[in-house]
């Protein structure tokens, strides 16, 4: 993971140091989030509160900087802070050492020393601090790169002066005096050195504000915050954080460093880490922290179990899966400890409500394992007849099958029984039903592989089994409901909104939709079954001219296959399988079993119209009838079946017809009416009586 703040080419080695550096900022903004956000803002206008909420935010602005400053100049702050450090401590030891001649020289009135007493009291006296300011200063001079050869030398070899002076026989008062006017040059220079510093402090802070602003104005103020959030709380300083106060709160309750409010009785060393893991969940970046560290331990589990799986040849899954599981896990676990409010909870009352985190992650964790393994494993019989490959991914179901039922066990011996432990120890059921039905299925396809000819009836077997494990998955959802419908409802306990939300999301995630999909299923094999019963069983005798073997299964013939419409034959069994798939034939592009002709609601719609206009059309015949003689009527009702006697005889002989060039339709204007002239035969226009050209019944109404 590339981590802000470091410059092309850096290698591991500076990367662990930027994550070093950090963690003191972490630890900042840890304490300021739980100790001084309230002093933030202050409650009266008065010193103290003024003083406590410029510490807060001094707290903050220090933090901020050692998360979001890049590694040259977080060194460089880093460097100043030691250069401090060390005036500090060469402030301290002059001092020190003023206090402890002014000691001496009360103790030398009253006691007379030996010549060599004496120089070795002087020598720790005088040389152990002089050896000490030496040191000091080529660290100052190093940390803040001071290239000036007078000013690299002095701070705070200065120091020396009171001592050279003392041992020339100065008296105690002007060592004293001295020793302050050292010590107000020492802070001279440093107020000079800060504010040269602070000038360029500025102006980097100016130009980080500005480029921040550009960021601002072009990706949006949610991006920037979203973007300084990720840089603040990198994975591997949160990482190093959380194993560091692990690390010491452990030690502490090993070696009884701290007085507890409760007694530790178990000596497990599960226990102690519970109890050492829930004691530092008591703040928000440490609960991220946990949340990741759970995160990275699913991950690897999974990356283990497909190591594990690949031992038995083939891919094993489609790439990335176990970092998106274990990234579920770590989802969960967040979102289940701001549900129960982790970080509120006042120990020991926090262990209990951490265990049943742990274990609902470990469920969901479990079933992760299973959703990879199952596919390997019953995979094994059809492509790998080495049954030493077949030993890892037994041996990882065989393990699904006993821990879920080990935590049962555990959470119904050791942990009180309500809605969250009815939850967690369905799923560890569900599990275990689903590991051993993966193992029956399994089961059965070794027993098929190991037949002379696969059996006709083990994709109904394989069915039976998984019908039997979704009923065994339905009747456990149902029990968890009905028991918290029961916890909820009971006289004895308050009616909980947050129990009656995960009852409802249980019953339409765990009931709801196994129903649907298990109803699915069954209507997809009843109509498969029905689709192949449409179909004509093939004879002996068709399968011996057929002469070819199944073209699915790649098996010989013998009996129990069927015809399709597009005559090929298939094993019935093996089409069964084929039609869940799909519906067109394996060897051609047609169905299968042919469907039946359906008027579709377009065609429906489409007659509705044809229907209307033949109906405007007779009551617009009806409305010209009544102005012209019947004789032409009838002469019309003639010619039309005429019309029809010819174009049924023409549809039985089956002639085909050129197209002519489209007549031109005339329009004959009869009384205030335009009727369109039919044309008739080869595009003669047919008369009727004295000339007049015979009119068509069939007219648009203009």
């Amino acid at each position: 993971m590339a981590l802000w703040g470091l410059e092309e080419g850096d290698g591991l080695l500076l990367s662990s140091l930027l994550v070093v550096l950090r963690v003191p900022g972490i630890l900042l903004l840890d304490l300021w989030w739980s100790e001084h956000t309230k002093d933030i803002l202050p409650e009266a206008v008065e010193a103290e509160a003024v003083a406590d909420m410029g510490i807060s935010l001094l707290m903050l602005m220090v933090a901020l900087c050692l998360l979001l400053l890049p590694l040259r100049e977080l060194v460089q702050v880093y460097l100043h802070s030691l250069a401090a450090g060390a005036l500090a401590v060469a402030f301290l030891i002059a001092t020190s050492w003023v206090e402890e001649e002014t000691r001496r020289e009360k103790e030398l009135a009253t006691k007379s020393l030996s010549l060599l007493d004496f120089l070795m009291v002087a020598a720790r006296r005088h040389l152990c601090p002089i050896a000490s300011y030496v040191t000091l200063t080529s660290m100052v001079a190093w940390c803040c790169g001071l290239s000036d050869p007078i000013v690299s030398r002095l701070v705070p070899s200065c120091y020396i002066l009171p001592i050279i002076f003392r041992i020339l026989g100065g008296s105690l008062p002007m060592v004293e005096w001295l020793t302050r006017v050292v010590s107000g040059f020492f802070v001279l220079a440093s107020t000079l050195h800060v504010g040269k510093m602070a000038g360029k402090a500025f102006l980097y802070m100016y130009h980080t504000y500005l480029i921040y602003s550009l960021v601002r104005e072009v990706e949006g103020g949610l991006t920037l915050l979203l973007l300084t959030t990720r840089r603040m709380l990198e994975v591997p300083v949160l990482l190093l954080y959380w194993v560091t106060l692990f690390s010491s709160q452990l030690w502490s309750n090993l070696n009884n460093l701290q007085e507890k409010k409760f007694a530790i009785q178990d000596t497990d060393w599960m226990v102690h880490i519970l109890v050492a893991v829930s004691e530092i969940c008591e703040s928000p970046l440490v609960l991220v922290a946990t949340c990741i560290v759970l995160m990275i331990i699913s991950s690897t589990a999974l990356a283990i179990t497909r190591k594990l799986l690949a031992l038995c040849g083939g891919q094993v899954g489609a790439g990335g899966g176990a970092v998106q599981a274990g990234m579920t896990e770590g989802v969960v676990a967040f979102v289940l400890a701001l549900q129960t409010g982790l970080i509120e909870i006042e120990m020991p009352a926090r262990i209990g409500a951490f265990s049943i985190i742990l274990f609902v992650v470990i469920a969901s964790l479990l079933q992760s394992c299973l959703d990879t393994t199952q596919p390997v494993l019953l995979s094994l019989p059809a492509t790998n007849r080495r049954w030493v490959r077949h030993l890892p991914a037994l041996a990882l179901s065989l393990a699904l099958l006993l821990l879920p039922l080990l935590m049962v066990h555990g959470l119904l011996t050791r942990v009180s029984s309500d809605l969250w432990t009815l939850v967690i120890i369905s799923s560890c059921l569900v599990t275990a039903v689903q590991a051993l039905g993966s193992l029956l299925t399994y089961a059965l396809f070794v027993w098929d592989s190991s037949l002379p000819t696969p059996s006709p009836n083990i994709d109904d077997y394989v069915y039976y089994v998984k019908a039997a494990t979704r009923t065994g998955e339905l009747m456990l959802a149902v029990a968890v409901v009905a028991c918290g419908f029961y916890e909820s409802l009971s006289e004895s306990r308050d009616w909980s909104v947050i129990n009656s939300i995960v009852l409802i999301v249980h019953c339409y995630f765990n009931i709801y939709t196994r129903i649907t999909q298990g109803w699915a299923s069954y209507l997809s094999r009843r109509q498969t079954s029905m689709r192949l019963s449409e179909l004509e069983p093939a004879s002996s005798e068709e399968l011996t001219a057929h002469g070819d073997v199944c073209s699915i299964c790649y098996q010989e013939m013998v009996e129990g296959a069927v015809r399709t419409e597009c005559k090929h034959y298939f094993h019935t069994h093996c089409l069964r399988r084929w039609l869940v798939v799909q519906d067109n034939c394996p060897m051609c592009t047609q169905p299968i079993v042919a469907k039946k002709e359906e008027e579709t609601p377009a065609v429906l719609e489409e007659g509705e119209d044809e229907r209307g206009l033949v109906e405007e059309e007779e009551r617009l015949v009806e409305l010209v009838g009544r102005a012209y003689p019947e004789e032409i009527w009838e002469e019309l009702e003639e010619i039309s079946e005429n019309s029809g006697e010819e174009n049924a005889e023409a549809e039985d002989e089956e002639v085909e017809f050129k197209e002519e060039e489209a007549v031109p339709e005339e329009v004959v204007d009869v009384g205030d009416v335009g009727l369109r002239q039919r044309t008739v035969g080869n595009g003669q226009q047919e008369t009727v009586g004295n000339g007049q050209a015979t009119v068509s019944c069939l007219f648009d109404g203009d």
